[in-house]
């Protein structure tokens, strides 16, 4: 059980880490000049894949396995359940389902959208799915976070 939540810590860490680490990285490179942005945004796929989608699937599951030795724990695991525990799981399903299902599937179609067009210019797909990167990956993170507030507070 104790590898079980020492899982859910680190992959709770890399999840929110990561995302926030790749938003500071991805909203500052907006001042670069274009063959440099191409560079960070291919080098940020790695990053929403390994580490974020990685630490949000480690988190996601061992989070049901921490629920599931809840309930097996005596029988009455589901009753010491607080609101808190109840929110902490439902935001942090929902969060890591939006990682896992949309945030890492763009991050890797934005890496390869990542390149400069003949007239030093990125291709107009790339900023429509930057945006979408940047809106779901914001939306996920902030569920993480208030899963982490809600499990530790409440």
């Amino acid at each position: 059980m104790d590898f079980v939540r020492l899982g859910h810590f680190l992959g709770g860490a890399m999840w929110i880490g990561g995302a926030l680490a790749a938003m500071l990285l991805s909203f500052n490179a907006r001042r670069e000049t274009v063959e440099v942005r191409a560079g960070a945004f291919r080098l940020l796929t790695q990053v929403q894949t390994a580490v974020v989608g990685f630490g949000a699937l480690v988190t996601v599951g061992t989070g049901i396995l921490w629920s599931m030795a809840m309930v097996q724990d005596g029988g009455n695991g589901a009753a010491d359940a607080t609101i808190g525990t109840w929110i902490m799981q439902g935001t942090g399903l929902l969060g890591g389902v939006l990682v896992l299902l949309v945030t890492v599937p763009t991050g890797v179609k934005l890496g390869g959208l990542a390149v400069t067009t003949g007239d030093g210019s990125m291709l107009p797909a790339f900023e429509y799915y930057r945006r979408r990167q940047f809106n779901v990956s914001l939306m996920a993170t902030a569920l993480a976070l208030i899963a982490l507030v809600t499990g530790v507070v409440l």
